[in-house]
């Protein structure tokens, strides 16, 4: 078998933009600190009219339809939905009206997403709701985080953070574009003020 020549830069390029690695290695200025991790099924009597949440949420939805509304956005979540909270917003919920109701499952993580300078990653997002590709897997590995973090919540913690990076990775991987912060820092420098920041009172 042959081997063609290839353009191992122009190759490289075809599969990743500049623009997508630049968001990437933002995404690493960011902590992950999970607060709760749970399994939810919701049905047509239950309802949320205005829920006030200090830290941030992250909803995986499994089967069923509802409509929330975070700050002033509304969406019918599904089966293909993720859900960003940032704290200190409020949520409305409204279950879609139908003879064939559906329960409503998900996983749902509280967690705090900032980096050392306190900008919470989800305020960044151009919408609070996703319609996420390869759902299945997602799904299933979702709740296979939050069965281990409610088994042991050191290493689910550990590994939680390590799972949405890994999932913030693959939507930017997907298109996904964040609004640009109103303060840059250089990536460089960010490393070692966070090296700092956390190594010397």
């Amino acid at each position: 078998m042959g081997c063609k020549n290839m353009n191992e830069k122009q190759t490289l390029e075809d599969r990743i933009s500049p623009q997508q690695i630049k968001t990437i290695e933002f995404l690493e200025q960011f902590n992950f600190k999970i607060n709760s991790a749970a399994y939810f099924e919701l049905d047509e009597s239950w309802h949320c009219d205005g829920r006030f949440i200090e830290d941030s949420m992250f909803f995986v939805f499994f089967t069923g339809e509802a409509f929330v509304k975070i700050k002033d956005e509304e969406y019918l979540c599904h089966r293909s939905s993720i859900s960003l909270m940032p704290e200190n917003y409020t949520q409305k919920w409204r279950i879609k009206p139908s003879n064939q109701f559906e329960v409503i499952r998900m996983a749902v993580i509280h967690l705090d997403p900032f980096n050392a300078w306190n900008l919470n990653l989800f305020k960044l997002f151009k919408s609070y709701f996703i319609d996420c590709k390869n759902i299945q897997y997602w799904q299933r590995r979702f709740l296979q985080f939050v069965s281990l973090y409610n088994s042991n919540k050191v290493v689910g913690g550990e590994s939680g953070k390590s799972l949405l990076k890994e999932f913030f990775t693959a939507l930017v991987y997907d298109g996904l574009q964040l609004n640009e912060p109103e303060k840059q820092i250089d990536n460089r420098l960010f490393k070692v003020l966070t090296y700092i920041h956390e190594n010397y009172a």
